[in-house]
């Protein structure tokens, strides 16, 4: 028998060849660090984002995903305002991600429904410059650099795929639908002339933004009801001479009109904002019955995308009503930040444009706060499982302050999300968060000729 020195000594190589093996497996979970989840904080699942751009290494997401994802069917999109690079790249790379390993295949933005058109035949591959499509769809806010690298991603996806395997870029927004205006003009001209000829009038009056008065758009709600209810009467002969998909689209957008109109319409801001994001769900739902096998990725505000109030006492979100059509099958991604700057339209330095606009650190008990402590850098929160198996941690379960903005911005924002913030029990809202502790403006579109160039080069 050895002494215990003598068996020590023979064991050196066994203690030296784990010490190696330990060592490498410690330098393994290093380099993978930012992939694997953090410390839980009272149970809740967060994981550390390597990266907010598309093309990064996937294993972040990959660490974060697959347990949420089973039976989704629609994604929402959230930002907290409509003007912070981070959140379209971050967005860009949920889109990548989603299309590449969960089979998505519509975006669709928060723009007016039939005015993206011509931004769809782009990333289909047809010879359409890239930035007048973009200026065309009237939503200035998305005409940034950040917005055209991921309509050029999609398009450079598409290419060489089959048209049922493409990813569609479309809108679904109730307002800003002159595109529609002139479907339904068209469609009555040709197919229902004498009722065109009775209703020119009201469709001129239903332009890209105004509709006159609330008097005004209250008689031009009757007058499309009564267009709406021929087309239905004469549906089959309509369908017969035009085809379905001609008086399917016709129809839809005559129903995006009225929708405008029931916005114009509406007394108070409550009824207003249900009136909109209503619409909103109404349209995605419409894409989803032409298309039931076509998963959807939603690009909007965190009001919208949201599965409750919209900001706006007792209301009902976009969110919402998917939620209630859908169920768990719904997924809505919410934003939070810490401080920074974002792109608004607003006055800077005695000029009325689009500006970065500054933002300082949120105050202690603001989500930006709440949430900042949950890691140093960007994380995604896995709210849903938390709710589920009720584990949501205090700071959860109760409304916090948040800070957000539209596409434009008052003098005085930062003291009024102070003085009277806006309370969002971000639990209900969102299913997960993403947390980004510093943000920056969104960029301005870098090379105006490199999108007239690539029209011809799909």
């Amino acid at each position: 028998m050895r002494d215990d020195a003598s068996a020590s000594q023979a064991c050196d190589p066994c203690w030296q060849a784990a010490a190696r093996v330990i060592a490498v497996l410690i330098g393994v979970l290093l380099a993978l660090g930012s992939f694997a989840p953090i410390a839980e904080a009272e149970t809740l699942r967060t994981v550390p984002l390597r990266s907010l751009d598309a093309g990064a290494d996937s294993g972040d997401l990959e660490a974060f995903w697959p347990p949420l994802m089973d039976g989704i069917e629609v994604v929402g999109l959230g930002e907290a305002n409509h003007g912070t690079s981070e959140f379209f790249r971050f967005k860009h790379r949920m889109i990548e991600y989603l299309v590449l390993n969960y089979g998505f295949r519509t975006v669709a933005i928060e723009s007016g429904f039939a005015a993206c058109e011509r931004l769809n035949a782009y990333v289909l591959g047809e010879p359409v410059d890239l930035l007048d499509a973009l200026y065309g769809q009237q939503y200035t806010i998305w005409v940034t650099q950040e917005m055209v690298e991921t309509i050029r991603w999609i398009r450079q996806f598409n290419a060489g795929r089959a048209r049922d395997d493409q990813v569609e870029f479309v809108g679904f927004d109730t307002r800003d639908n002159g595109v529609a205006q002139k479907r339904i003009s068209t469609f009555l001209e040709r197919y229902q002339p004498a009722l065109f000829a009775e209703i020119a009038s009201v469709l001129d009056a239903v332009t890209l933004t105004g509709f006159g008065s609330r008097d005004d758009a209250l008689v031009h709600a009757g007058e499309l009801d009564r267009v709406l209810a021929s087309m239905v009467r004469s549906e089959a002969d309509l369908r017969f001479r035009a085809g379905d998909t001609t008086y399917e689209n016709a129809l839809q957008a005559l129903r995006v009109l009225r929708q405008a109109v029931s916005y114009a319409s509406a007394e108070t801001v409550r009824q207003a904002s249900d009136s909109r994001d209503r619409g909103m769900a109404e349209n995605i739902a419409w894409r989803m019955r032409r298309s039931p096998d076509r998963k959807i990725i939603i690009w909007a505000h965190n009001g919208h995308v949201g599965v409750g109030a919209n900001g706006v006492p007792d209301g009902r979100s976009l969110g919402f009503w998917l939620r209630e059509r859908l169920g768990e099958r719904y997924l809505a991604l919410g934003f939070t930040f810490g401080h920074g700057t974002f792109r608004a339209y607003g006055e800077q330095d005695g000029t009325t444009s689009y500006h970065p606009f500054p933002v300082g650190a949120p105050q202690a008990g603001f989500a930006g706060d709440v949430l900042g402590r949950l890691g140093e850098g960007p994380i995604l929160i896995d709210v849903r499982t938390a709710r589920s198996t009720g584990a949501l941690p205090t700071t959860l379960r109760e409304p916090v302050p948040v800070r957000w903005a539209d596409g434009g911005v008052n003098p005085g924002y930062e003291a009024q999300w102070r003085e009277t913030p806006l309370r969002l029990d971000l639990a209900r809202e969102f299913d997960v968060i993403a947390h980004i502790p510093t943000i920056s403006a969104c960029a301005e579109v870098a090379n105006r000729e490199s999108t007239r160039a690539e029209s011809t080069n799909p």
